[in-house]
């Protein structure tokens, strides 16, 4: 857009930018997948926290939710298994 190449653009939240006005267009949930016998089963949510020693299965390194998942956190000093 900067370039003139194009008028608008779709992508996840980009943070703050000085040169760019930007519109939420959905808001997107994460959801955590658990057998029904595991102790989350019966949680109205789970934090990013609660999710620190735990061994997940999620999105390949090339997954652009993998990418934000890792973002969030690492924002909460959580480092992915």
């Amino acid at each position: 857009m900067r370039a003139g190449l194009a008028e608008f653009g779709i992508s996840l939240d980009p943070g703050d930018d000085e040169d760019l006005a930007f519109e939420p267009l959905l808001t997107d949930r994460y959801v955590l997948a658990v057998h029904r016998g595991h102790p989350w089963a019966e949680h109205e949510s789970v934090t990013l926290r609660d999710l620190a020693d735990t061994r997940l299965i999620i999105g390949g390194r090339d997954s652009g939710n993998r990418l934000l998942l890792e973002m969030l956190l690492g924002h909460e000093s959580i480092s992915l298994r």
